[in-house]
């Protein structure tokens, strides 16, 4: 696996850089990537990123945990608990004003 890896990295290099051989398949020569930025859309961070992210390891947390200890009453309150999550990210707002059109 390695060598078919290395193989297929060395004949990309080739392609891209060897400029004999772009020649031979009629292409032009490489141009270097310039990222530019420009957000357009915002950007800002959500408001209720961090506890999203709290329920979400508690959720797996509490499943992990109710499946290692194989009991079937713990499994119910991750059910019930994954049902209220849904439907609070389902319920909550963004929390941000629309953006203005300039």
């Amino acid at each position: 696996f390695m060598i078919c890896f290395c193989a297929s990295l060395a004949s990309m290099l080739a392609a891209t850089y060897v400029q004999p051989l772009r020649k031979l398949f009629r292409q032009p020569p490489a141009v270097p990537f310039h990222e530019t930025v420009a957000a357009v859309v915002d950007i800002k961070s959500w408001p209720v990123l961090y506890p999203v992210i709290a329920s979400i390891f508690f959720l797996v947390a509490l499943l992990t945990v109710s499946l290692q200890v194989a009991s079937m009453s713990l499994f119910l309150v991750f059910c019930v608990a994954w049902l209220l999550a849904v439907g609070l990210l389902i319920a909550m707002p963004s929390l941000r004003p629309p953006l203005s059109q300039k």
